[in-house]
C-alpha cells in the first residue's frame, strides 16, 4: 500500500478488506471500493483460482449515496498478457496472481483513486466510475473491476496444466468470470443499462461475458428484450494465427465455456484464423442490433504485435523479456504491416456486417491501459463513444415489473371473459329449458361443454355478479407476490406495512408525481392501481373489495356489465391525475381506487333515498383503509 505508485497518504491495510461474496450489495458502503472474494463451490466453473493456485478476488464499488441504485452496471476486465507453453509462462509469472496494487483501492472512493493513484500495474490510471462520456454519466453506475491472473484472456477452464519446465499453471479464467456474473446476476436482479469494457487480454473477454450477460437477462421468460448492454473493446488482443490455435489454444480448453455458454460451434471453427471474427459475429446476430459495439487500436501497438508474432511462432526465446509492456519489436519482416492489414480487415468487415459496430484508432504508437485511459486523452475519441455508450430507453427495460404487469392484466382480462361467457351460457340453457325440457337438455349440455367452463363453473358462479371485481382481485394479488418476490422486503422501519422498498415500488410503477411529470413517465398512473406497498395494504385492500361489493350491488340495482368499469377507471384516472397534479413524493394507488368506490357507493345510496334501489354504504372499512 505504501507503493511510490501512489501519492495519498497511508489509509487501510489491504490484508484486512476482504468481503464475503454472500454480502449483499445494499449493505456495502456507496462510493467505496470493497474487495468481493468468491468462494469454490459445485457450482458449473465454480472454481475461482489464479494461475498459481492463488485466490481470485474481484473489486467493487456502489455510486455516491446519492445516485445509488441497481439498475446500472459497468464491468472492467483487466488484461495483462496471456500464456500457453513454458517460455511464455516463465515470462509471465508475474501475472498469475492478482495484484497487490489493487489492494489499495479497498476503502478509497473512485475520485481518490483516480487521483491518488499514479499508474496501475506500470500503465497510467483512468477510473470510468468517476467520468462522463456524453450524456452518460458512469458516476451512477456500479462499477466492478474484475482483475486478470490466469493468462488465458478469462476463458479457460483447464486446472494443472503441465508444462517443459515443470511448472504447473491453472487456466480457470471462464472459473473466474463466472464467480463475477453469477454475483451480478444475484445482486443485479433487474437491470437497465450495463457497459462492459476491458483492455487487451480484457477486451478480449468482453464479447464472452456479453453472451453470458444477454442469455441471463434477455429472455422471454424474463419479459423480453430487458436490458441494454454496450460495450468497447481497448487493443484486444484479437488476431489469433493457425499455428497457435492449432498447437497451443488447447492448453486452456476454452471450448467448455464457449460451447456450454455460448452455444458456438467451437469444433468447426476452433482451428481457422477467421476463429475470431465468426465468435464475435455468432455473439452479435444472438444479441441485439440495439446494444453498441466499439473496438479501439493504435496504428501502430508493440504489445499486440508481439503476440501476433509468437503465436504465429516467430518469438523466438527471450527469457528476459515479458508478453506485457515490452515495447521492443522483434525482427520479423513486414511482420507489422501484416498486422496493421488483418485488424483492419477483420474490423471492416464485422463493421460491414453489423451496424451497431464502429471501429477507432488513435494514430500513434501504444497499447491500452486501465479505464480507456489512452483513448479518453484524445478529444475525438468522447464524440465517437457517447452513441456508444448511450443509454437508451425501451418499454422492457423495466424487466420482470412490466412482464408482470401485462401478464396480470391479460389474466385478468381473461377472468372477465370466462364469467361473461359462463353468464350468456347460464341465460341460454335456462331458455332452452324452459321450452322444452328434454331438447333443451341436450342443448344444454352442449352449450357447457367447453372443458374450462365446466372446470371452473363452481369457482366462477361465485363471482358471477363481479367479474370485473375477480379480475382486479386476481391481477392485483400476482402482481403484489411478484413485487414482493422479485424486490424482497424492506427493514419495516423504512416500509411498516411490510413490502419492498421504495426503490422496489418505483420499479413496479408506484405514482410519483415528480417521474409523471417532469419524466413523462404517464403509465404509472395506470399501474400504480395494482400496486400496494406492502402485506398489510394488501390484505386490507382485498378484505374490503370483496365484502363492499361494490359491483355487485349495482348489478343488483339495475346496472349493465360496463357500468362498473367505467366507473372504476374514472376513478382511478381521476385521482391518479389529480396526485400527479398537486401530489408530492410517491403513493401506491390499490387502496385510493378502492376508497372512490367506496365514495362512489356511498353517495349512490344517499342519492337514491328512499327508492327501492340500494348500495351499500360502507363508511367502517373505508375509515379502516384511510388509516391504514
Amino acid at each position: 500500500w505504501e507503493d511510490s505508485t501512489y501519492n495519498t497518504p497511508t489509509r487501510r491495510h489491504p490484508s484486512m478488506a476482504c468481503t464475503s461474496e454472500t454480502s449483499k450489495v445494499s449493505t456495502l458502503i456507496p462510493n467505496t471500493f470493497h474487495k468481493i472474494c468468491p468462494g469454490r463451490n459445485n457450482f458449473q466453473f465454480g472454481q475461482p483460482t489464479c494461475g498459481d493456485g492463488s485466490d481470485f478476488s474481484f473489486f467493487f464499488s456502489r455510486p455516491l449515496k446519492q445516485l445509488v441504485n441497481d439498475r446500472k452496471v459497468l464491468i472492467e476486465f483487466q488484461g495483462g498478457g496471456a500464456c500457453w507453453d513454458a517460455n511464455t509462462c516463465d515470462m509471465q509469472k508475474e501475472y498469475l496472481s492478482v495484484a497487490e496494487s489493487y489492494d489499495g483501492f479497498v476503502g478509497m472512493s473512485c475520485s481518490e483513486v483516480e487521483y491518488g493513484a499514479a499508474t496501475q500495474g506500470g500503465y497510467p490510471l483512468s477510473m470510468l466510475c468517476a467520468k462522463q462520456i456524453g450524456e452518460t454519466d458512469f458516476r451512477e453506475y456500479n462499477y466492478i473491476v474484475v482483475p486478470y491472473c490466469t493468462q488465458d484472456v478469462h476463458i479457460g477452464d483447464s486446472f494443472d496444466v503441465s508444462y517443459e519446465d515443470g511448472s504447473t499453471i491453472h487456466h480457470a479464467g471462464a472459473h473466474n468470470m463466472m464467480s463475477v456474473l453469477r454475483w451480478v446476476f444475484r445482486n443485479f436482479p433487474n437491470p437497465s443499462h450495463i457497459f462492459l469494457t476491458g483492455c487487451s487480454a480484457g477486451g478480449t473477454a468482453v464479447p464472452v461475458a456479453y453472451s453470458v450477460l444477454d442469455r441471463h437477462y434477455n429472455t422471454l421468460l424474463r419479459g423480453g428484450r430487458n436490458v441494454q448492454i454496450n460495450a468497447i473493446m481497448d487493443s484486444s488482443v484479437y488476431l489469433t494465427p493457425s499455428y497457435f490455435l492449432q498447437n497451443y489454444f488447447p492448453n486452456w480448453k476454452p471450448e467448455s465455456l464457449v460451447k456450454k455458454k455460448l452455444h458456438f460451434n467451437f469444433d468447426k471453427y476452433q482451428y481457422q484464423e477467421n476463429y475470431p471474427d465468426v465468435l464475435w459475429e455468432h455473439v452479435l446476430k444472438r444479441g441485439s442490433n440495439r446494444d453498441n459495439w466499439g473496438f479501439v487500436t493504435h496504428s501502430s501497438d508493440p504489445v499486440s504485435l508481439m503476440y501476433y508474432q509468437y503465436m504465429s511462432g516467430k518469438g523466438g526465446e527471450d527469457g528476459d523479456r515479458r508478453l506485457v509492456g515490452d515495447e521492443r519489436s522483434l525482427e520479423n519482416d513486414n511482420s507489422e504491416s501484416q498486422w496493421w492489414t488483418e485488424i483492419n480487415n477483420s474490423m471492416q468487415y464485422v463493421k460491414a456486417r453489423h451496424k451497431n459496430v464502429d471501429f477507432y484508432v488513435i494514430d500513434s504508437e501504444g497499447h491500452c491501459s486501465f479505464g480507456l485511459y489512452y483513448p479518453l486523452q484524445e478529444e475525438v475519441f468522447q464524440t465517437w463513444a457517447s452513441p456508444i455508450v448511450k443509454e437508451g430507453s425501451f418499454v422492457g427495460n423495466r424487466s420482470v415489473s412490466t412482464a408482470c404487469f401485462f401478464f396480470s392484466l391479460a389474466l385478468g382480462g381473461f377472468i372477465v371473459l370466462l364469467i361473461s361467457r359462463m353468464r350468456t351460457k347460464a341465460g341460454g340453457e335456462k331458455e332452452l329449458l324452459s321450452d322444452d325440457d328434454e331438447v333443451g337438455s341436450t342443448q344444454a349440455k352442449r352449450l357447457s361443454s367447453g372443458y374450462i367452463l365446466s372446470t371452473f363453473r363452481p369457482l366462477l358462479s361465485r363471482f358471477e355478479k363481479c367479474p370485473f371485481t375477480a379480475a382486479y382481485v386476481v391481477a392485483s394479488s400476482i402482481y403484489f407476490l411478484a413485487m414482493v418476490t422479485s424486490q424482497g422486503f424492506a427493514h419495516p422501519l423504512d416500509n411498516p406495512t411490510f413490502g419492498p422498498s421504495a426503490a422496489g415500488l418505483s420499479a413496479f410503477g408506484i405514482n410519483n408525481s415528480a417521474l409523471v411529470v417532469y419524466r413523462m413517465q404517464h403509465f404509472r398512473m395506470l399501474t400504480s392501481n395494482l400496486v400496494y406497498s406492502g402485506f398489510t395494504t394488501f390484505v386490507a385492500g382485498m378484505v374490503t373489495l370483496y365484502r363492499t361489493a361494490v359491483e355487485s350491488y349495482m348489478m343488483d340495482n339495475g346496472h349493465t356489465f360496463w357500468h362498473f368499469p367505467f366507473v372504476a377507471l374514472s376513478v382511478a384516472g381521476c385521482a391518479n391525475l389529480v396526485y400527479a397534479c398537486l401530489g408530492n413524493g410517491a403513493s401506491c394507488s390499490g387502496l385510493a381506487l378502492i376508497l372512490g368506490l367506496h365514495a362512489f357507493s356511498t353517495a349512490m345510496q344517499r342519492h337514491r333515498g328512499n327508492s327501492s334501489s340500494t348500495f351499500a354504504a360502507p363508511i367502517g372499512f373505508s375509515a379502516l383503509l384511510f388509516l391504514v
